[in-house]
């Protein structure tokens, strides 16, 4: 196996884990709430919310939600889900939806990427210092989303212990734009490419398709979410 595949990680990073009882869930709430009144304050509003959507969302826009590979995937589902806004969170916040489906785009995106990697297991991956991560991050060689106060590195962009091959004079070519632009654009595929990938098409040996999908890259200026 791989080294790439191997690190690979659920979007966000950390693997699914099975839900808590109620109960138990509830009480662990309650525990690290507790703590800090900023995070009370949070999972008051937070399960308030949650509770509305609970109450009138449709089963079947609850069945999709809990459909989603991860715990955030299914709560932006069921906030952006049009049957569960209508009485649920539309009155609270006009805007939730939006934000909640822009969330599950972020986390699909991510799903396609192949997961994410933390600074430290690009530095080991590449045998380079977390600085060195950080100042490839900062030139536009090396693609990552914030995390926190924190960056997460899509892992579709190694190969083994290198970068695809051609990825940074791409991500050159794009500029300065939206992270989440970028990455949609490199996991899309694309009928001018013959139904292949950006990425796939840096792997492989076709030189006019990487010529192609240089010029491609330049038209990325203003397409997709910040």
């Amino acid at each position: 196996m791989s080294l790439r595949k191997s690190r690979r990680k659920e979007p966000g990073g950390t693997a699914r884990r099975p839900a808590l009882p109620a109960k138990q869930a509830g009480e662990a709430v309650r525990e690290f709430a507790s703590a800090s009144p900023i995070r009370e304050a949070f999972w008051a509003r937070a399960s308030a919310v949650l509770k509305q959507i609970a109450e009138h969302a449709n089963e079947q826009s609850l069945q999709r939600a809990v459909a989603a590979p991860t715990d955030a995937g299914a709560v932006a589902r069921a906030i952006s889900d049009s049957a569960a806004m209508t009485s649920a969170v539309a009155e609270l916040d006009p805007l939730a939806a939006l934000i909640a489906k822009g969330a599950g785009q972020k986390l699909e995106l991510l799903k396609q990427a192949g997961g994410v990697l933390s600074v430290s297991d690009v530095a080991r991956l590449l045998r380079i210092s977390r600085q060195a991560v950080d100042k490839r991050r900062r030139e536009g060689k090396l693609l990552a989303v914030a995390r926190g106060a924190d960056y997460a590195y899509p892992a579709c962009q190694f190969d083994e212990d290198q970068v695809v091959p051609g990825l940074p004079e791409l991500l050159g070519h794009i500029g300065r734009e939206p992270t989440w632009a970028a990455l949609a654009f490199l996991v899309t595929p694309d009928d001018r490419l013959g139904e292949l990938t950006p990425l796939a098409v840096l792997r492989g040996k076709d030189e006019k398709l990487k010529e192609l999908t240089l010029r491609l890259a330049r038209a990325v200026a203003g397409d997709g979410f910040g």
